[in-house]
């Protein structure tokens, strides 16, 4: 029962590591979508084919 007990303590611990790392990648935008989605809302002729 206690060896259970741990194992069950380890999968929560990772269920809680694995959406924090997740919540975290959902907030970082990438640099290059990101560029465009602004060229794109001020009608910006920008070539990004280079960044």
């Amino acid at each position: 029962m206690i060896a259970e007990e741990k194992i069950n303590e380890a999968i929560s611990t990772n269920e809680k590591a694995f959406l924090e790392n997740l919540r975290t990648i959902m907030q970082i935008p990438s640099v290059k979508g990101s560029s465009e989605k602004v060229a794109a809302e001020k009608d910006l002729d920008i070539d990004f084919s280079e960044v």
